[in-house]
């Protein structure tokens, strides 16, 4: 998929998270924010509401030791992120509703995960649905010029 249909889908995407917080509610309190950005000792964690986790269905796997490879972890295929520069890398769950990126190092592929030399240990909960949505939320959508 080209880079630019992938920033697309992104931004439609999260048009729909941040939409989702517009709505007025009848001069009401207002709503929650449904994403944040916030640094944590100089890196981005991603916060989202729990309507905006629900909205873009964020799901997550446990990452698990390689099974027939020592020091590598298994992490789900569709766990990895590729930024526009090729660089790879996963979002992990540090609490409830909040994701880091983590960088990966991919040693190979199988049909279903990835074995990684570096990223998130064993037992880390990393994202499957929603990591490109989270990755727009860190940097900023913007349109290819």
């Amino acid at each position: 998929m080209r880079a630019d249909r992938v920033l697309a889908g992104v931004a439609t995407s999260l048009a729909a998270v941040g939409l989702a917080a517009c709505g007025s509610s009848g001069g009401g309190p207002s709503e929650p924010t449904a994403a944040k950005v916030e640094s944590v000792h100089g890196q981005p964690r991603v916060v989202l509401s729990r309507e905006a986790a629900t909205r873009i269905g964020v799901r997550t796997a446990v990452v698990r030791p390689a099974r027939a490879r020592a020091n590598l972890r298994e992490i789900p295929y569709a766990a990895l992120v590729y930024s526009p520069k090729g660089k790879t890398f996963t979002y992990v769950e540090t609490a409830p509703l909040v994701y880091a990126r983590t960088p990966v190092r991919v040693a190979d592929l199988t049909r279903q995960d990835a074995l990684v030399t570096s990223g998130p240990a064993p037992g880390s909960a990393v994202v499957t649905v929603g990591g490109q949505e989270l990755y727009g939320t860190e940097t900023g959508v913007q349109e290819p010029e």
